[in-house]
């Protein structure tokens, strides 16, 4: 349950930082909302405070090499063209975790799992349902697997 929630955290941290590129936001306001856990935490949290751009998230998260797989899959440049793919190597990462839960016994973690897991049950029923009112039947495959 800890890596689920250290996850959640650092994945939280990062949008926060990410999305507040080019808003009103001051780095102060944007401090305060990230979270006090995580793999980030502390150290990252702060760098990722001061952050102006994508290269210093980056710069900020490189410690992490499994974070640092993620902005290099998704091909992060530039704010406008990275969010989804990046998203989807969060929810990736993300299933694989929940998954991971239901092998450990004793913990509650399971429970927060198999929601976690209908929630992404649902993403994708509601991705492939888009695809077909857009008339995107190409893309309907590009959904995240749970099982």
């Amino acid at each position: 349950m800890t890596r689920i929630l250290a996850f959640e955290a650092d994945r939280r941290t990062l949008n926060i930082t990410i999305n507040s590129f080019g808003t009103e936001l001051s780095k102060d306001q944007r401090a305060r909302l990230f979270p006090t856990i995580g793999r980030l935490y502390p150290e990252g949290n702060n760098i990722l405070a001061r952050a102006d751009e994508v290269e210093t998230v980056v710069a900020a998260v490189d410690h992490i090499p499994q974070y640092r797989a993620f902005f290099d899959k998704a091909g992060t440049t530039s704010t406008d063209d990275s969010g989804s793919s990046l998203e989807d190597e969060f929810f990736k990462h993300d299933v694989e975790l929940n998954k991971q839960s239901f092998l450990q016994q004793f913990q509650y973690a399971v429970f927060y799992s198999f929601v976690k897991l209908k929630e992404q049950e649902v993403r994708n029923l509601t991705w492939i349902a888009e695809c077909i009112a857009q008339d995107a039947k190409d893309r309907v495959n590009d959904y995240i697997s749970v099982f």
